[in-house]
């Protein structure tokens, strides 16, 4: 199984994975955004999640919360 996710913040909808036949899962809980310079940056790197306030020392500003659109691609054995 693989799993991958649509970033509302950035208005995509997944639709390039509906037309692959993932399967559509639903929203995730939004969560917050951040981004330097104008460009994303993530909270998790490598296996340290950074905090709010580690984002903020980062130089990072918070964009919102945002939900992401899940979907799943199964595969099944032998195919």
């Amino acid at each position: 199984m693989l799993v991958t996710y649509a970033d509302e913040w950035r208005h995509h909808t997944g639709a390039i994975y509906r037309a692959d036949n993932w399967i559509y899962i639903g929203l995730t809980k939004p969560e917050r955004a951040y981004q330097i310079n104008g460009r994303q940056v993530a909270r998790k790197a490598g296996g340290n999640t950074r905090t709010h306030a580690e984002m903020l020392t980062l130089g990072a500003e918070m964009v919102g919360s945002f939900s992401k659109h899940k979907y799943v691609f199964l595969r099944l054995a032998g195919l």
